[in-house]
């Protein structure tokens, strides 16, 4: 029993007593003496009686009452403070055990925070000791990777030096193949020979392209390669490894960009550096089954549906418009439309080995060229309309042309040509490719026979050059610059857009063609080739190309600068002569 239980039972007895002892005195004042059938005497006898009495009691009462209620008071303020002191003694004895437990707990929860903060020390340090052993462990795998990578660029190295000479080697044991000396037409169509075979690929030809001057042949093939053919030897310049099926080939005019439509990866374009063999980008275009570079480097892929330009550098849409406005898919394949003359044709009928010209203007001429020895696959004409090329089932590819046969025996009787007039829809759209940029203009007569002159060194070109000159580069790349750049002009000195300018290295491991017009720095006819990222020493040449592809005039040599001052090099074209 605890101390505020005691101090109220005490309380409580205390309240009992007094409450009997009120109610002894109430019952002592209120008695009654009466005795039945008393007489008056004793009637006031007893009420005398019952008077004193009550008097009596009264004084008892009065007397007593004090000393009574001061001890029921006494009592009861006893058991109060009784209480008071159990009830401030129980919390005392409370908090004292509280403060107990409290201590202990404490104490118990500072050891194991301690524990646990050792043991918290113990992990950190293990973690830094790991994390020690993983940078080191990174630091050797760094430094092993590294030394691998160094092995493998060496080797890398080695085995392009070797595969570079090796090329180098195929290409100068190579026998010179003749060369086309004028654009196909309608009326010259029957002079058209087979001038070389290129054989490399060792299955199906897919897809063919030329490139502008009609110096490279692109060739797709089932054997899983795409190869580019320098076409004054007729070997392999580049080859590319392939996993799909190609619908249509396209190489840039200044030859440093080939693409392909992909035919089985989901309209898949994909862009390559022609010299390199590099990924330049990849285009998603559904159907594409033909592809045309425009003369400012972007893109146009063709499906059923819909053609779309881009600028493939940046892989962004430039263009798009419905398929009507590019014309009605041919019927006959494969065939290839000349871009130079609308009116001339090549095909060769479905499985079979035989190739075939023919005026369209007329529909039922036809010439035969030649056959294969395995069906025909596909046909592509140069831009120029110089060279034909056919490829067939067995990865065979037939160089087509017109050649002077008077350059290996002078015996042989030249081939006479009146006239190269173009018909009269010579700028057309083709269905497979868009219309040249520029529109090409004809010399009025071209003949085959070389003109007899009196000094073997003078040649009566139609555009003479300067010597090179020199400058610097004052473009925001600065030294980090070379460059051949120039303009043409005219019989009346006026600017001379739109035509060819090629630019080659002396060791034919470089070769650009760009227009002039294309380069607005150096005037309303000025062209600039970029041909490296910094000045060194080399050897290049430069000509003008005819609107033909031929020449226009003679090769001018230039020697680049090694210095920030002369890391461009300037030639001035004059036409002093029709063309």
């Amino acid at each position: 029993m605890n101390r505020r239980t005691i101090g109220y039972f005490v309380l409580g007895g205390t309240l009992l007593v007094a409450l009997m002892l009120l109610s002894a005195a109430t019952m002592a004042r209120g008695g009654t003496l009466t005795q039945g059938d008393a007489t008056a005497q004793q009637q006031t006898i007893e009420a005398m009686i019952n008077q004193g009495l009550t008097q009596t009691a009264d004084v008892m009462l009065l007397t007593q009452a004090p000393t009574l209620t001061a001890a029921l008071e006494g009592t009861v303020m006893r058991g109060i403070q009784l209480t008071q002191t159990a009830v401030e003694a129980y919390p005392v004895t409370q908090t004292a055990e509280f403060e107990a437990t409290a201590y202990q707990a404490t104490r118990f929860f500072q050891a194991t925070a301690l524990q646990q903060t050792q043991q918290a020390y113990a992990y950190d340090a293990a973690a830094t000791a790991y994390a020690a052993t993983f940078t080191a462990y990174n630091m050797g795998m760094t430094q092993q990777a590294a030394a691998t990578a160094t092995t493998q660029a060496i080797q890398t190295q080695q085995v392009a030096t070797a595969t570079a000479a090796a090329a180098t080697a195929t290409y100068e044991s190579a026998t010179p193949i003749p060369q086309p000396v004028t654009p196909m037409t309608v009326d010259n169509r029957s002079a058209v020979r087979q001038l070389a075979v290129l054989d490399g690929h060792s299955s199906g030809i897919n897809a063919l392209a030329f490139n502008a001057d009609g110096t490279r042949l692109a060739s797709a093939s089932d054997d899983g390669t795409v190869r580019i053919w320098e076409l004054r030897r007729g070997t392999t310049r580049l080859m590319l490894p392939i996993s799909a099926s190609f619908q249509d080939l396209a190489l840039s005019m200044d030859g440093t960009l080939l693409a392909a439509a992909s035919g089985t990866d989901g309209g898949i374009v994909f862009v390559w550096d022609a010299i390199t063999g590099t990924t330049v980008i990849t285009l998603s275009h559904t159907g594409v089954y033909s592809l045309y570079f425009w003369s400012d480097g972007t893109l146009t892929t063709v499906s059923q549906s819909e053609f779309i330009t881009w600028d493939v550098r940046r892989g962004e849409m430039i263009a798009v418009e419905a398929a009507e406005a590019v014309g009605v898919v041919d019927d006959e394949y494969p065939s290839a439309r000349n871009p130079w003359d609308a009116g001339l044709r090549a095909y060769a009928e479905q499985n079979d080995d035989r190739v075939f010209l023919r005026d369209t203007s007329t529909d039922s001429a036809r010439t035969f060229l030649g056959s294969h020895n395995a069906d025909i696959r596909t046909l592509r004409f140069s831009p120029d309309g110089r060279w034909l090329a056919s490829g067939d089932d067995s990865g065979v590819i037939v160089l087509w042309g017109i050649r002077d046969y008077a350059e290996d025996d002078d015996t042989a009787e030249p081939l006479t040509i009146a006239t190269l007039t173009p018909t009269s829809t010579a700028t057309i759209t083709p269905t497979f490719e868009p219309s040249l940029t520029p529109t090409p203009v004809l010399a009025p007569v071209v003949s085959l026979t070389p003109t007899p002159t009196t000094d073997a060194t003078a040649v009566a070109w139609p555009f003479t050059a300067s010597p090179a000159w020199y400058t610097m580069h004052t473009g925001a790349e600065g030294c980090q610059w070379l460059s051949i750049a120039g303009w043409v002009t005219d019989l009346n000195g006026q600017p001379l857009p739109d035509l060819a300018v090629e630019i080659a290295s002396a060791d034919d491991t470089f070769r650009m063609v760009v227009f002039s017009g294309s380069a607005a720095v150096w005037g309303p006819s000025g062209f600039e080739a970029v041909v490296g990222s910094a000045p060194r020493a080399a050897t290049f040449t430069v000509r003008v190309l005819s609107p033909t592809g031929l020449a226009a005039s003679e090769f001018v040599p230039v020697e680049t600068g090694d210095t920030c001052q002369t890391n461009v090099a300037i030639v001035e074209f004059v036409q002093v002569r029709p063309y």
